[in-house]
């Protein structure tokens, strides 16, 4: 052990020491040390590597799990739905679009199925009456009994969704049940669209099918504006009866539904599950004002409700029309109304597409000529009202103004509006200009908002 004096040699003396330690500066000679350099990178290589390793094993691991909790998130056939041309001829033959089958398209999309045969001899039947024929008992008899045919074939594609089965029951009464109708049938999920306006959206349903059989459904996306879902069925939890048994409707052509035309309501026609009503279309509205779209809407000579909840179909057995109550504002008319399926074939297409509509909240006309004459104006979207919160009522559009671009695209309709916001991201920023009227004549102004979910 060293002695005090050699110590104090080494150390120069404690107190000195101290005084001379803290004049001194350490300056780094700045050049990088290699050696630490190189290790460093390899500790970080390492570790990426083993994060690697243990992400793969980690999803490798627990895919089966979530695919058997969420079905939907693997790999799924996107569903496609041909749009119907409003302007366009329309006759009575089924498009040729449209007669592709929901299984095994040769392009793997999931595609509508053909319409069911025999629908052509009923019409052939009422033509064959009206045709001079004085009709009988056994004529009636014949048609109605070709209409009951054809709701059977229908059942089908038609399903009735509950809350999820608790201790065996489904929660609550039969009411609350809402149908619902397969819109495709694809190599891994049957794809299910329903009305959500007399049930709340859950994140789960049990679909009964008309055969009676029951299986869990899972969401795939909600539309809150118009109060549309859509449900997906994992087809591994199809029996093979049940497999063979369902199939999906056609989404006809409503815009060739004229007054005048047969029509039959399922679903809940009448507020009660499964029932079903026949008539005709008593008139076509093709301009009511719906939220950033233009709806047609059938009003039908079938006895309506409040309650009433399903979809109404051509005597091809087609789906041609949504049961609405949306739009009889004193509910006092105790006609059942519908809303064209032409119309809501982009929504639905996102829907099943797990995907969501962009939203405004503009409730507008489409201008006409002659409808605004001041300074020539006769085109674009006249605001009649905004929902209260929406992205267009909180970037400041007024009742009175005239909307004319969206996001630089010209904007001369309501129908305009509907296709631009179809194919627009939700999120998205979106540049809105419009025309206002002032002292000096109409002015143009820009808003900036960011278009919300459906």
């Amino acid at each position: 052990m060293p002695d005090r004096q050699s110590r104090d040699r080494r150390t120069g003396g404690a107190k000195a020491e101290k005084k001379e330690f803290i004049r001194e500066t350490i300056v780094r000679d700045g050049r990088p040390d290699q050696k630490l350099i190189g290790i460093g990178v390899i500790v970080a290589v390492g570790f990426a590597v083993v994060f690697g390793i243990v992400a793969s094993l980690t999803f490798v691991l627990s895919r089966p799990m979530w695919e058997r909790r969420f079905p939907g998130i693997s790999s799924v056939e996107p569903v496609t739905i041909p749009r119907d041309d409003e302007t366009g001829s329309h006759d009575s033959e089924p498009s040729g679009d449209q007669s592709e089958t929901a299984v095994n398209n040769t392009d793997g999309q999931a595609q509508l199925p053909e319409s069911r045969s025999g629908s052509e001899e009923l019409i052939d039947k009422v033509k064959a009456m009206i045709d001079g024929h004085r009709p009988g008992i056994k004529d009636y008899e014949s048609v109605y009994g070709e209409l009951e045919n054809l709701v059977l074939g229908f059942n089908h594609s038609l399903v009735m969704l509950g809350r999820p089965e608790e201790s065996g029951d489904i929660v609550g009464s039969s009411n609350e049940k809402v149908p619902g109708i397969i819109i495709a049938v694809t190599s891994n999920e049957v794809v299910i669209l329903t009305d959500t306006r007399l049930i709340d959206v859950q994140d789960a349903m049990t679909v009964t099918f008309s055969n009676q059989q029951s299986v869990s459904a899972y969401l795939k996306a909600a539309d809150n504006t118009d109060r549309l879902a859509v449900y997906g069925v994992a087809v591994d939890q199809l029996s093979e009866g049940l497999a063979s048994y369902i199939d999906a409707a056609v989404l006809g052509d409503s815009y060739s539904l004229n007054s005048g035309d047969p029509v039959i309501a399922v679903g809940s026609a009448y507020g009660i599950p499964k029932s079903t009503g026949f008539g005709v279309v008593s008139f076509v509205n093709t301009a009511v004002s719906g939220v950033d779209r233009q709806v047609r809407l059938y009003v039908s000579s079938i006895t309506g409700y409040p309650d009433s909840c399903g979809f109404i179909l051509n005597l091809k057995g087609e789906v041609v029309g949504r049961i609405t109550t949306e739009y009889d504002e004193d509910g006092r008319s105790g006609q059942l109304s519908a809303e064209s399926v032409s119309d809501l074939k982009g929504y639905i297409e996102r829907l099943s597409n797990a995907s969501s509509t962009s939203f405004l909240g503009i409730i507008g006309t489409t201008l006409t000529r002659g409808m605004i004459d001041k300074d020539g104006i006769d085109r674009g979207v006249y605001v009649n009202d905004c929902v209260i919160d929406g992205p267009a009522y909180s970037a400041g559009l007024q009742r009175g103004d005239i909307l004319m671009k969206v996001n630089d695209e010209e904007i001369s309709s309501l129908k305009d509006l509907q296709a631009c916001l179809e194919k627009m991201d939700v999120g998205g920023v979106v540049e809105l200009v419009i025309l206002r009227d002032s002292r000096d004549g109409y002015r143009e102004l820009s808003f900036t908002t960011q278009a919300a979910h459906r």
